[in-house]
């Protein structure tokens, strides 16, 4: 799925969850191979919830936000 905080207006065939917490949405991620993380300028525990994805779950997940300086 896409797990982002915002509803989205496009049409494609993937599937969206809308959250503010990567968590309320884990139980449901874990049923899906690869996960997508727009917005992720806007989750806390992001790196935690990737984490826990790739080596507990076995998933693939993207992650997409605005880039930051490399001194962050």
């Amino acid at each position: 799925p896409l797990v982002c905080t915002r509803a989205s207006s496009d049409t494609s065939s993937l599937a969206r969850l809308k959250t503010h917490d990567l968590y309320d949405v884990y139980a449901e991620c874990t049923k899906y191979d690869v996960i997508g993380v727009d917005e992720a300028q806007f989750f806390g525990r992001l790196r935690d919830f990737v984490l826990d994805m790739v080596e507990r779950e076995g998933k693939r997940v993207i992650v997409a936000g605005p880039g930051r300086p490399a001194s962050q």
